[in-house]
């Protein structure tokens, strides 16, 4: 493969008035499309964005993954032929982690990174390190 410049967008939004994770990803649609018209290859999404601005607790807002969000923003990734990066909530088994996936453009889930090190509150509201 011949070398290419990749162009990179990110996404500086904080959901608010969501009352479900569904709610808060239908928020980053439009920044998703915006990036897509712009020729962005990778879009990268905050961290935990499905329980921002929500009245859900870290736990209630935690999925496993490949769960609801990487389903979702795996249609949107092949629909509009991007990669990207969104911070979810991850629930494995009874434990949860501030976990960063990575979506192709063909919409499926290329990887995880599990948050090693994190901040106090995260460690007291139960999250585990990666």
């Amino acid at each position: 493969h011949q070398p290419r410049p990749v162009r990179l967008a990110t996404v500086h939004h904080i959901p608010h008035g969501g009352q479900t994770a569904a709610d808060n990803r239908r928020q980053f649609v439009p920044f998703l499309e915006q990036a897509a018209a712009q020729s962005a290859d990778l879009v990268v999404l905050p961290e935990v964005l499905t329980q921002q601005g929500t009245p859900l607790s870290y736990v209630e807002a935690a999925e496993p993954i490949p769960g609801p969000s990487t389903l979702d923003f795996g249609e949107h990734a092949r629909r509009l032929k991007l990669h990207i990066v969104a911070g979810l909530i991850e629930k494995a088994d009874h434990l949860m982690f501030n976990t960063s996936v990575l979506i192709g453009p063909d919409g499926a889930l290329i990887g995880k990174y599990r948050k090693v090190c994190l901040p106090r509150p995260e460690i007291e509201a139960g999250f585990q390190p990666g």
